[in-house]
């Protein structure tokens, strides 16, 4: 076997690894829902990889956003260059907290509502970070950047935007009933 294959086989041993550790996560936190309990552990892996997989996201778009400034005919710099500001402060946003662990007290319980809201949240700012990098590469390989591009990216900001804050408050209010209980 050439060094490419064996290159190949690894790179497919450890995306399964990866994937077979979500699977395992997902099961973890479904089992929390429906429990109302889970580990200490259990919630900051569920943090971590969900910080390590946006942030890699945020990463790619923000790569190929500073890409498309050197498309020629490209949008204004500064609107392109605004775009990738929000993003950024979107990306900090997300980073300031730890949601999966916040929801947990400390003799395990966990609010199976919030969780699963949380879930669900997290699940709508994947989908909205990876169709972002679709678009983004798309216009990237294009080579041309229409006014329509800049509208709908920009869009997708304020959505991502909006989901993040959503997020902010769904901790908030959970660690106030924590707090509370």
């Amino acid at each position: 076997m050439g060094r490419k294959a064996e290159g190949r086989e690894r790179s497919a041993g450890k995306e399964g690894n990866n994937i077979r550790s979500v699977q395992l996560l997902a099961s973890k936190v479904q089992k929390a829902i429906d429990s109302g309990r889970a580990s200490k552990r259990t919630m900051q892996d569920v943090d971590a990889s969900l910080s390590t997989t946006y942030s890699l996201l945020f990463a790619k778009i923000l790569h190929v956003i500073d890409d498309l400034v050197v498309i020629r005919g490209a949008a204004p710099m500064g609107k392109i260059n605004k775009i990738s500001t929000r993003i950024d402060k979107i990306l900090d946003s997300f980073r300031a907290t730890k949601g999966y662990t916040m929801l947990l007290k400390k003799n395990g319980q966990i609010n199976s509502r919030a969780l699963n809201q949380l879930v669900e949240v997290d699940n709508d700012m994947g989908t909205l970070l990876s169709n972002m990098l679709s678009k983004v590469s798309t216009i990237r390989s294009s080579r041309r950047i229409r006014t329509a591009d800049i509208a709908e990216i920009t869009s997708t900001v304020t959505i991502l935007e909006r989901t993040v804050s959503d997020r902010s408050s769904l901790l908030r209010q959970a660690r106030q009933s924590k707090i509370r209980i």
